[in-house]
């Protein structure tokens, strides 16, 4: 959805694919559950400044998006538990 990434890892050939699988859910009746939040850092490695994030603020330049944050962890534990 336009969202920034930062300097993270974007697979472009990947993202063609998206809208497609993206339908074919949604034709299915099957729910998508995608990240809310991000832990995000300035480098890849145990020295970068971690922080976090939302994807209504994006990841800013010069951090890179590492995981799920918090809230998208309880999403997605809601939809395992149901």
């Amino acid at each position: 959805d336009g969202m920034s990434i930062g300097s993270s890892l974007y697979d472009e050939e990947g993202a063609k694919i998206v809208p497609d699988i993206m339908d074919k859910a949604k034709s299915k009746n099957v729910e998508i559950i995608l990240p809310i939040d991000f832990v995000i850092s300035s480098k890849f490695g145990e020295d970068g400044e971690i922080k976090s994030c939302t994807k209504a603020e994006g990841i800013p330049d010069g951090f890179m998006g590492l995981d799920c944050g918090p809230e998208s962890k309880k999403l997605n534990a809601e939809a395992v538990a149901a």
